[in-house]
């Protein structure tokens, strides 16, 4: 009797080892959400309109990007508290995965300093912050299964020293025109002020000699 009772309980936990579901799989399964790399590194410097990619290891819901989750700020006493201004959007990553990245496009300054677009010249502190919910006090990147970040990353550069270069060209063709936007009745007798918007395929000079 006692031989007998043995051998059942060994083939109920045998039996237990093969039934979906079991606890010990369950466990298994992975909830972080963690920032895996980025485009920037520390002490790069950085151009003024270079995008700025971070890639993480599930997709991402893009309802979670905002400029309180995915931080550009200035570093430096003059410009603290300077926004960043730019555009957010999703990518694929590296391997194809699609909303596996976030691609950050700082605004592109159109004035003759270059001083009113996303990034400051002249050798300016900037730091990417992406907060965890452990930082405290701000709102988190969150993967489309709800997950909030876990692991998060900070990253700090500077722009170009004045002088330098400041704009990344990913085209080696000349600018192209794209479109042009003329307003409706303009006219060769037309009186007052007009506007024409001339759209290029790549960021071009502002200055006068170059417009």
């Amino acid at each position: 009797m006692k031989i007998k009772l043995q051998t059942t309980v060994l083939l109920v936990a045998s039996l237990m080892a093969f039934l979906p579901g079991c606890k010990s799989e369950a466990s298994s399964e992975s909830t972080s959400f963690v920032v895996l790399d980025t485009t920037v590194i520390d002490g790069d410097t950085w151009l003024l309109n270079r995008p700025i990619d971070i890639y993480f290891d599930s997709a991402i819901d893009f309802n979670s990007v905002s400029t309180s989750s995915v931080i550009f700020r200035a570093t430096d006493t003059i410009n603290l508290g300077v926004p960043v201004t730019g555009t957010y959007e999703l990518i694929p990553d590296v391997q194809g995965r699609a909303d596996h990245a976030i691609r950050f496009t700082p605004a592109c300054p159109n004035n003759l300093a270059f001083d009113n677009g996303g990034f400051m010249p002249g050798t300016v502190g900037y730091e990417l912050l992406l907060p965890t919910e452990s930082s405290g006090g701000y709102t988190v990147v969150r993967d489309v299964a709800g997950h909030p970040l876990s692991v998060g990353l900070t990253r700090r550069f500077v722009t170009p020293a004045v002088g330098e270069t400041y704009f990344y060209d990913p085209l080696f063709t000349p600018p192209q025109i794209t479109n042009v936007q003329v307003r409706t009745g303009l006219g060769l007798l037309s009186m007052g002020n007009a506007t024409v918007e001339v759209t290029f395929d790549q960021g071009i000079g502002p200055s006068p000699i170059n417009i």
